[in-house]
């Protein structure tokens, strides 16, 4: 004990010993300034990653709704074009057919601009209606000459489908992209 005050009388005779004194005063505010900078820059690094978070959360659902929109486009892709390729080959068609591709497509003006959307559901179902009711009729028909008739009208209107195929592809063909771009 005596060796420290011994210290602390040395000390205090020292001629900055008053300064010690008075940087005493500083040392909590001190304290206070560095614990609130650390702080800070902590609360800075979180709020970076929660940004960082967010963005990759924003990158995640950006993608979803394309790949649902995608899936939901391709479906009403993969039934016009199923019915318009079966109605081309000159496969008998049933008002069940004509129904799946009315169930099928009736969301299409949700989904594509007004000409792509009327081209489907107008169009080709209109076209459809008509190539169902002749291929009805010439289940039924009796008549020979009547019959031969409705094999040309069918014909006619597989030929009309076979352009409704090529125009599909054309007005789809920027849908049916898997891009970046929600459109």
């Amino acid at each position: 004990m005596v060796y420290v005050d011994i210290a602390l009388k040395w000390m205090a005779s020292l001629p900055w010993a008053g300064i010690l004194e008075y940087a005493k005063s500083f040392a909590f505010p001190l304290a206070g300034v560095y614990i609130a900078h650390k702080f800070g820059s902590i609360q800075a690094d979180i709020g970076r990653r929660q940004a960082a978070t967010a963005a990759q959360s924003m990158a995640t659902a950006r993608n979803k709704l394309r790949l649902d929109l995608f899936e939901r486009r391709f479906a009403v892709f993969e039934a016009a074009n199923t019915f318009i390729s079966k109605a081309a080959q000159g496969n008998r068609l049933s008002a069940d057919d004509r129904f799946v591709l009315f169930h099928a497509t009736k969301g299409a003006k949700w989904l594509f601009d007004e000409q792509t959307a009327q081209y489907i559901t107008d169009v080709v179902f209109s076209d459809a209606y008509e190539l169902v009711q002749e291929c009805e009729k010439l289940q039924f028909e009796s008549d020979s000459r009547e019959r031969t008739k409705l094999y040309r009208k069918r014909e006619e209107l597989q030929r009309v489908f076979r352009v409704h195929d090529s125009k599909l592809q054309e007005l789809m063909a920027p849908y049916l992209r898997f891009t970046n771009q929600v459109e």
